[in-house]
Formats: structure tokens, C-alpha cells, sequence
């Protein structure tokens, strides 16, 4: 955001200043709602990180101005605020919540290595799709990869979502 579409640093790390704080906020309330019943929360909070996703590239991106800083209002800087605040504040509870599943289908009596393996593997699978990615928008653009990418995962997750809850 900063590089290609000019949108100044200031204002955006001026977002960490209230995001930071909110995500130990959020991290608390996770672990609350996660008690009962974490793969329904997880369904739940992936379709929200679905539609965050959608909305950055699609609405977010798709009508920044494309000229410098000079037609960027204050309703742009909120909006993008707004917008990489609730981001950050769902990815943040996606997270934890992912953790609390890892943690109650660990087994209890080889926790440290089951627990690790667990986390090792999630992490791997979270970020394996940085390796075709970055190729895919550079020769197809931002929306399309986008666009293939959310219909693929809202499938997904609303058909396995009965057996996932």
C-alpha cells in the first residue's frame, strides 16, 4: 500500500498504535470463545477472514485513488484504518483459535512434542502458499488470483463446514 499506491507511512503505522493493543484484547476473548467449541469459532472466523480478504483487494485496493498522496482524504486514511485494523484484529483471533483446536486434540501425555510437530505443520501449511502467489498476481494481477483464491476457499469451507462443527 505504501509503495505502489502512495498511501503515506505515517498513517498506517499510526493503525499499529490502536491495533496492538486491541490484539491482547482479542487474544483474551478468543481464548474465552474457543473454550466450548473452537471448530465452530473456526468455521466462523475464516468465512470473516474470507470476506476481509475480499473486501482489502476488491474494495479497498479496486478504488484507492491511483494518484499520490495529494487525493488521499482523511476518509480514505480512516477507511484504510478501519480496515487493516479489523484484519489484523481477525487474523489475530483466527490464530489463537487455531491454537486452542491444536491444544485440545493434542494428546496430554506426549503434549511438548505432539504440540510442536502440530504448530510446525499448521505453520507450514499457513505460508506454503506464499511460493506460487506472488507469481500468480504478477502475471494475472491482483483481482484475478483473488477472485480464484476466495471462491476456492468459501466452497471449501462451506462444504465442510457440517463436519468441521
Amino acid at each position: 500500500m505504501t509503495n505502489d499506491l502512495g498511501f503515506s507511512t505515517e498513517s498506517l503505522s499510526f493503525v499499529k498504535i490502536i491495533s496492538v493493543p486491541a490484539n491482547f484484547v482479542v487474544t483474551f476473548l478468543s481464548s474465552f470463545l474457543s473454550r466450548e467449541k473452537p471448530f465452530a469459532l473456526m468455521v466462523n472466523i475464516t468465512l470473516l477472514c474470507i470476506f476481509l480478504s475480499c473486501y482489502s483487494i476488491f474494495v479497498l485496493i479496486g478504488t484507492f485513488p491511483t494518484e499520490q498522496a495529494d487525493q488521499q482524504t482523511y476518509k480514505h486514511i480512516a477507511h484504510v484504518g478501519a480496515v487493516t485494523l479489523l484484519t489484523e484484529l481477525a487474523g489475530n483471533l483466527w490464530f489463537v483459535t487455531l491454537f486452542a483446536i491444536i491444544f485440545k486434540i493434542t494428546d496430554k501425555r506426549i503434549a511438548g512434542i505432539h504440540i510442536t510437530l502440530m504448530a510446525s505443520l499448521t505453520n507450514q501449511c499457513q505460508f506454503i502458499h506464499k511460493f506460487y502467489i506472488f507469481t500468480l498476481v504478477e502475471q494475472f494481477g491482483i483481482f484475478i488470483p483473488q477472485a480464484a483464491i476466495s471462491i476456492v476457499a468459501l466452497i471449501a469451507c462451506l462444504l465442510m463446514q457440517d463436519s468441521i462443527r
